[in-house]
């Protein structure tokens, strides 16, 4: 479970860095572009960082998962670390489904990012039980 976690948010933080190839795009997709335009008017890089950070986050998040998988070194505050970043993503997947219920509008991207979420919470939280469960004995 972990290392499906790990694979996730490394497919995320590859996707999230070839969106900096067309940001625009990606930004229309999701619905954030006048909030991004207004930051960019601000500072023309302000998007594109903010994108790379995201990118280096949901790495981190995959090292961890990886970590507690056993499949790497272990990494400082892996438990409470792992419950985090699932408790994380599965209250990013629920907020994802209760806006898109609020406002009766399920678009196919947003859709597609509250699954990927919520599949990545849940499987943090049962990979890291599973595995904090078995390395106590």
């Amino acid at each position: 479970m972990l290392k499906t976690a790990a694979v996730l948010n490394f497919l995320l933080a590859a996707g999230h860095v070839l969106c900096l190839f067309r940001l625009d795009a990606a930004f229309r997709l999701y619905r954030i572009e006048p909030f991004m335009d207004r930051l960019a008017a601000l500072w023309p890089p302000i998007p594109y960082l903010i994108t790379l950070g995201v990118a280096c986050g949901l790495t981190v998040c995959g090292l961890y998962a990886l970590s507690a998988a056993g499949a790497i070194r272990p990494l400082p505050l892996l438990r409470p670390a792992v419950y985090a970043i699932g408790a994380v993503f599965a209250l990013r997947g629920l907020a994802g489904f209760a806006a898109m219920s609020l406002a009766c509008d399920f678009r196919s991207a947003d859709l597609a990012a509250a699954v990927v979420a919520g599949a990545i919470g849940a499987l943090c939280l049962a990979g890291g039980r599973r595995a904090f469960q078995t390395s106590r004995t």
